[in-house]
């Protein structure tokens, strides 16, 4: 039996169908980032999925809030709780040669920041919130899940990775700016950059590399950290330990609540 040409009636059907279909997969694309193959490809190769918290250290040179400069330290140490949005960076560094090593610390909980001096005292730093929720982000598991959130406004592109092959760019938008991720072709964050705008850095461009990557009960993490700021070298960090879910929980003390409110 010989069918005739489509009726005018079943071509509108089947080009609704088809325009259905085409507009599903758009807002896949827009609500879901892992229904890009790339992206789902370096969400498996991250297991962002399992790190619920990070704990990780290492020598090399690094500034805080306040310094004029990067310098060497003897130990720098980030705690992360992704769940929380919770962070702790700490420095051990000598004032001196031959002089004892002295801890600093930079604390985010409960989005109020604050900071350890050298002498034990605890003080509000209010003005750096937004900067330490997006350094949390920043990292190479956090920039994966932060692109899952319904307000991320996912957008991908390619780019040449850091090996000269092509990469997958994932910009979206967090703590108030638009954050671009590199993903090689092996699924791992290779560098993590914006521009931000606020009170503490005004118009900075903020770029960090993470590079030989290596594998920490099934969670993979870089041991090699570069970060600069405009072009100026803060952090150039050689990854020592590495502790996924190690977890971290913050109370935040009371002056610091009572600066913030």
């Amino acid at each position: 039996m010989q069918h005739g040409a489509p009726t005018h009636s079943q071509r509108l059907t089947l080009a609704v169908t088809a325009f259905v279909a085409v507009a599903t997969i758009i807002e896949l694309t827009a609500q879901n980032p892992l229904s890009n193959k790339r992206f789902l490809q370096a969400f498996l190769a991250m297991n962002a999925t399992n790190v619920a918290s990070i704990h990780y250290a290492g020598t090399g040179t690094a500034r805080l809030d306040g310094d004029d400069a990067a310098s060497p330290v003897a130990r720098y140490a980030v705690a992360i709780n992704y769940g929380t949005g919770a962070s702790r960076v700490e420095l051990e560094q000598a004032a001196g040669p031959g002089e004892p090593l002295q801890l600093r610390q930079q604390l985010l909980s409960n989005g109020m920041a604050w900071n350890t001096q050298k002498d034990g005292t605890k003080r509000a730093a209010p003005a750096t919130v937004v900067d330490r929720q997006r350094a949390v982000w920043m990292t190479p598991h956090g920039v994966i899940k932060a692109a899952q959130e319904p307000d991320a406004n996912v957008t991908f592109g390619e780019a040449p990775g850091d090996d000269g092959t092509p990469a997958l760019t994932v910009t979206l938008s967090l703590a108030g700016s638009r954050v671009t991720a590199t993903i090689g072709a092996t699924g791992l964050v290779e560098r993590v950059s914006t521009m931000t705008g606020d009170p503490v850095l005004g118009d900075a461009v903020i770029d960090i590399a993470y590079s030989e990557y290596e594998d920490y009960d099934a969670i993979k993490f870089p041991t090699r950290i570069i970060e600069t700021r405009n072009g100026e070298t803060v952090l150039d960090l050689t990854v020592t330990e590495v502790r996924p879910n190690a977890g971290l929980y913050l109370e935040v003390p009371e002056n610091v609540r009572a600066a913030s409110n």
